[in-house]
C-alpha cells in the first residue's frame, strides 16, 4: 500500500473527529473505530486492511479505565498529526471560525 493511502485514510478520520468534537456530538461508536485506526496507523499497520478488518467487538472486554486513558492518548495524536498536516500545507496559523482563510 502507498502512504498516500494511509495519508487519505487518517485525513479523513482527522476531519471525522474533528467534526464530532467541533459539533459536540456523542457518537461512541464512531470515536472507537477512530480509535482503532489511529492506534493501526501509530503501529504502522496497512490502514486499508485494518479498516476492512475493523470489528467494534475488539472492544468487548476492554477496561473503562484503559478506554479513557487511550481515548486521552488519542486526543493528542490526533492534535500532533493535525498540526503536521498544517505544516506540510503550508498553513503558517491556524484558521479561526468565521474568518476566510489563513493569511
Amino acid at each position: 500500500m502507498s502512504q498516500t493511502s494511509d495519508d487519505a485514510i487518517m485525513t479523513a478520520y482527522l476531519t471525522r473527529f474533528g467534526a464530532l468534537k467541533l459539533e459536540e456530538r456523542t457518537d461512541p461508536q464512531a470515536m472507537l473505530e477512530i480509535l482503532y485506526m489511529a492506534e493501526r496507523c501509530e503501529a504502522g499497520d496497512d490502514l486499508q486492511q485494518a479498516q476492512t478488518d475493523y470489528d467494534p467487538a475488539v472492544w468487548n472486554g476492554v477496561d473503562a479505565s484503559d478506554m479513557k486513558r487511550r481515548l486521552i492518548a488519542l486526543d493528542g495524536f490526533l492534535k500532533t498529526l493535525a498540526e503536521r498536516r498544517l505544516t506540510a500545507w503550508g498553513v503558517t496559523r491556524p484558521v479561526s471560525p468565521g474568518s476566510s482563510g489563513p493569511t
